[in-house]
């Protein structure tokens, strides 16, 4: 395997937490329950944007229609709270980073999330992993598009490639892109994945 690629929330961060408050804050002159609704769409949808996901609090939840500039300014509203909270380096999962470190030297790492691209990049600047990745892709373009466009490019070779992810969404945008998922800190993905990482500790890399 020659290309390693990682979604970021709850696989190189703990992130729920702050992600679950950024929205409530930023939607915070609505209802409480149509908020609930989000904050439960959000749960289940982890690996989409949260461009699709305040799409879909009006579309679907609101049943309204909004302009695209409301959204843009919830959206850095958002950004905004994530930089300020995120930048801890105590969120970041010890057992990815580990991993991360070791295999950096041997294997293509590519950091492909649903979180806003400018934001991602300085996130991890500010939290010092940059340097562990070749490429840094996030939102606004979905995840299977950034994967399609990787492979498109020739940028990576989908038979030499694994995507470790924690959502359905994951698993998804890499079946897609005929590369082979494997599922990290979310037990439910053992339901539709045989490929399952416990802890990067047993894992074996080839």
């Amino acid at each position: 395997m020659k290309y390693v690629l990682w979604d970021f929330d709850g696989v190189i961060i703990n992130s729920d937490e702050i992600r679950m408050k950024g929205f409530v804050h930023a939607l915070r002159k609505y209802k409480e329950d149509d908020i609930d609704k989000l904050i439960s769409y959000h749960k289940a949808n982890g690996g989409l944007s949260r461009y699709n996901k305040f799409e879909y609090f009006f579309s679907k939840i609101l049943e309204v229609t909004v302009e695209q500039s409301h959204i843009n300014k919830l959206c850095s509203d958002y950004t905004e709270i994530m930089l300020k909270n995120l930048g801890n380096k105590d969120l970041l999962i010890k057992d990815s980073i580990d991993f991360i470190e070791q295999k950096r030297n041997e294997k293509d790492m590519i950091l492909v999330s649903a979180s806003d691209g400018i934001e991602l990049n300085k996130l991890c600047k500010k939290l010092k992993i940059d340097h562990y990745f070749s490429m840094i892709l996030g939102s606004p373009k979905p995840k299977d598009e950034n994967l399609r466009d990787l492979v498109k490019t020739k940028r990576i070779d989908p038979a030499m490639s694994i995507y470790i992810g924690d959502s359905i969404n994951d698993k998804q945008a890499a079946e897609e892109n005929s590369i082979k998922f494997f599922g990290y800190n979310n037990r439910e993905l053992l339901k539709s994945s045989k490929n399952y990482i416990y802890t990067f500790q047993e894992f074996n890399l080839s």
